[in-house]
This record gives structure tokens, sequence and C-alpha cells, in this order.
């Protein structure tokens, strides 16, 4: 059987690739060592999948999933519901701005004058995306 979804036809795929039985919620979000071996096997697991030099990852959402879902919006876990369908965290301009904001050294802006990929991106931008602002106490970016 194939692939349902494709990065270039869809926009993305789902991967699948074991992981260690280490890498539960409660161990990354209480072990940095651990968090970054695991951003390091999935670095691995993308330059792998689309042969790229480098992958830079400029956000991350660690997710949690509660059996009583959905929740009050007060309770902190109703906050950390993984989303039900997929989407993207990024319009286009915020996902190379950020890029940019992130890349600080001259030979990290140096790899934004080659091809660089944003790989939750839409297929058709007038049909597939719908614009909103996420608000933080320090920015307000595009998503």
């Amino acid at each position: 059987m194939g692939r349902l979804f494709t990065l270039n036809k869809n926009g993305f795929e789902v991967l699948e690739h074991p992981l260690d039985a280490k890498y539960t919620l409660k161990n990354l979000r209480e072990d940095n060592t651990l968090m970054e071996q695991y951003k390091s096997e999935i670095d691995k697991v993308l330059k792998q999948r689309l042969g790229a030099e480098e992958v830079v990852v400029f956000q991350e959402e660690l997710r949690k999933r509660n059996q009583e879902f959905p929740r009050s919006l007060d309770e902190r876990s109703a906050l950390e519901q993984h989303v039900r369908g997929v989407h993207v965290d990024s319009s286009p301009t915020s996902a190379i701005e950020r890029a940019v904001y992130i890349c600080d050294t001259p030979a990290e802006r140096a790899r934004l004058e080659g091809k660089i990929q944003i790989i939750n991106r839409s297929i058709n931008l007038e049909e597939d995306l719908i614009p909103s602002d996420s608000v933080f106490p320090e920015t307000v970016s595009a998503t």
C-alpha cells in the first residue's frame, strides 16, 4: 500500500519511525539531555527522508491528550490538547521571518541564501490557509 499523503502532493506526510520507550512526554519535559537526544534523532530522520544537508527546527510543541477532552479552557491540560486535524503554525511569511530571526550568525545567515524548505507548508495558499494571529506577550506572529 502506498503513502496516503505525500509532502509534495499534500504538504505533509506521516513518517513511521520507532522511538525508544524512554521518549515519553513526562521524560522529555523533565530531562533536557533526553530532549536534545530526541531532537537529534528527529533531525536524522528528516535529513534521511528529505535528503537535506541541514535541519533547523524553529518551533516545537510537546502536546498531551487528556482523556476527558474537551475540558474548560481554564485548565492547563485543555490547552495542551493536540490538534485533531492537519494544520500549520506559521504563515509562509512568518516562517521565513522566524528562520531569519533564529539564524543569527553569518554562517547560519549564509544558509538562507540557498534553498530552504518549510515543511509545514500549504500546497494552494489561496484555498488551504486561513490566516490568523498568534498573540504572545513579547510578539505577534501570523499563523
